[in-house]
C-alpha cells in the first residue's frame, strides 16, 4: 500500500496476495531481487507521474507488453485470472534481456 502511494499517487485497498517473483541476473544462483505480487479492489486518489516513469491505464486486451518487462507477460496473464504463482526469472546481468524462467501456480 505505501509503494503504490509513493509510486503512484493512488492509495488502494482490498489487496489481494497472489505471489512471489525471484530475480537472478545471468546464470548466477544468487538472488538478485524479490517481488511481491498483488492486486487491488479498490483505489484513490489521482495518478501521477513519478521517478517510476509515466503511468497510464489499459484495458485487459490492450496492455501492451511488448513495452513492458519481459517477465511481465509471463505472470501478469496469472495475476488477470485470478490464480497465484510463484516465478524464477534470469535476465542478462543488466536485467537487459530475460534468458530463462520457471513459472508455476500455487493454491
Amino acid at each position: 500500500m505505501r509503494e503504490m502511494l509513493e509510486e503512484t499517487g493512488l492509495k488502494v485497498s482490498g489487496l489481494h496476495f497472489h505471489g512471489i517473483l525471484n530475480f537472478y541476473l545471468g546464470r548466477s544462483r544468487r538472488l538478485d531481487q524479490v517481488v511481491f505480487v498483488f492486486s487491488c479492489e479498490r483505489h484513490t486518489g489521482k495518478m501521477r507521474r513519478s521517478r517510476e516513469g509515466i503511468l497510464r491505464w489499459f484495458l485487459i486486451h490492450q496492455i501492451p507488453y511488448s513495452e513492458m518487462w519481459e517477465d511481465d507477460r509471463e505472470w501478469l496473464p496469472f495475476l488477470l485470472e485470478g490464480e497465484n504463482f510463484v516465478g524464477d526469472f534470469h535476465f542478462t546481468d543488466n536485467y537487459g534481456r530475460l534468458i530463462g524462467h520457471k513459472l508455476h501456480l500455487t493454491p
